[in-house]
């Protein structure tokens, strides 16, 4: 049997259709909103990457690295008022943890952020020694790696369900 819905009163409770549409719209985006997306990099030069997320979903980049080279990889600044925060960075070897930290094992370094609103930001991770960086010594290396973050508005991903 349809329901025939021709008053306000119809749209919410009166009519399961529609009640039951929204009840879904507002669990798709509870559910997105709750997983945390994880983007891999290679270690490569150069590489680039995209994700796209929904405003206040939190997501995580992963990048190979080795701190006792001297190297690590560092996140450029952000701008305030942004699409996207900068949480937290974190180094975790990759080591097993009963060889008592191996001395010269790599590992990875888990950077964290937050979607905040709406828009396109690009998050820009470099791969160096600090030391040579900050005295722009010739011949310094470097690696970079570049994330374009696509933080999608709440309510384009109501309209899909």
């Amino acid at each position: 049997s349809s329901v025939s819905c021709t008053s306000e009163k119809c749209l919410a409770g009166d009519n399961p259709t529609f009640a039951m549409r929204a009840t879904l719209a507002f669990l798709a985006a509870q559910v997105i909103a709750a997983h945390k997306a994880v983007v891999e990099f290679d270690g490569g030069n150069g590489e680039k990457r995209e994700v796209s997320v929904a405003p206040d979903q939190e997501f995580e980049v992963k990048l190979p690295g080795n701190p006792t080279t001297g190297f690590q990889w560092s996140v450029e600044q952000l701008p305030d008022g942004g699409a996207v925060d900068f949480v937290s960075k974190e180094y975790v070897t990759s080591a097993p943890p009963d060889s008592r930290r191996l001395v010269g094992a790599g590992g990875v370094y888990h950077f964290y952020f937050k979607a905040e609103k709406a828009g396109k930001q690009s998050v820009h991770f470099m791969y160096a020694r600090p030391w040579e960086v900050e005295k722009q010594l010739p011949g310094a290396s470097t690696w970079q790696a570049e994330l374009d973050v696509v933080v999608k508005d709440k309510r384009r991903l109501e309209t899909v369900v």
